[in-house]
């Protein structure tokens, strides 16, 4: 015959065990949030219930945990977040990463006024919460590379016409467009005065060039004359002597313009 002794401890209400029952979470983003459940089980693993979870984290500069088991991701890395009740306790180990989100680049845009400077566009990338990544990879390119060139967001005129430039990160893209053109830093005409006779033809030659003395060519430049009853000019600086008298021939090219007198 067994006899029941009513003053052995109760061994289901004792502590045996604590598990996390909600899995591991993975953090795309700074500031992130994810809530983890957990619970004290005893000898027969049932859960034990009432009982008090303390929560805590091994590494509080990469996630934090409140008491309601609530982890938040604060910078890349991993940490073990732990969950314990009377000298039991269970470990996660969460990661947080940073996925790309967002691309901006500024300015939005700009222009190169001479052919062999540069200007420079520097990239934002984010993740889903506007965390700035501390070391993106970003891939610079040019759909204009016969235009422009580009490294590092810096960006060398080639030629004159107009593009755009992309940077990348993470499948994610944002696009500039860049003028490059030339502004005349000088622009001389020979000969200068002109003295022609009634039916004569005399050229005009203009030489033009930007800050970094890269010839403008003809084409950008234009020819007027102030009166052409007296003296006619065509798109090339052939200047014809039309009747008896003075008048002003002038070339202009962007940045620079020049006037020819003709008599």
């Amino acid at each position: 015959i067994l006899s029941c002794d009513s003053t052995a401890p109760d061994a289901d209400g004792e502590i045996a065990s604590v598990v996390i029952s909600t899995g591991a979470p993975t953090f795309t983003a700074v500031n992130d949030s994810a809530r983890l459940t957990a619970e004290a089980r005893n000898a027969n693993g049932q859960t034990i219930p009432g009982t008090t979870i303390v929560w805590s984290s091994l590494e509080t500069d990469v996630a934090s945990v409140d008491q309601s088991g609530m982890v938040r991701a604060r910078a890349v890395g991993t940490a073990r977040i732990v969950a314990a009740a009377s000298g039991r306790a269970d470990t996660v180990t969460v990661s947080v990463t940073q996925a790309v989100a967002h691309v901006v680049l500024s300015p939005p845009a700009d222009t190169i006024n001479a052919i062999g400077d540069t200007v420079s566009f520097t990239a934002l990338i984010t993740d889903a919460n506007d965390v700035p990544l501390a070391n993106p990879t970003i891939v610079w390119s040019s759909t204009s590379p016969a235009t422009l060139s580009v490294a590092g967001g810096r960006v060398a005129s080639i030629a004159t016409g107009s593009g755009m430039v992309i940077a990348t990160a993470g499948g994610i893209s944002d696009t500039v467009v860049v003028l490059s053109r030339q502004i005349a830093a000088t622009l001389t005409v020979s000969p200068s005065p002109l003295v022609i006779d009634v039916g004569e033809s005399r050229q005009l030659t203009a030489v033009a060039a930007d800050s970094n003395s890269v010839a403008i060519p003809a084409s950008a430049m234009t020819w007027t004359s102030a009166s052409q009853a007296t003296a006619t000019v065509s798109a090339s600086g052939m200047v014809k002597g039309e009747t008896a008298g003075s008048t002003t021939v002038t070339v202009d090219v962007p940045g620079k313009t020049v006037d020819i007198p003709v008599t």
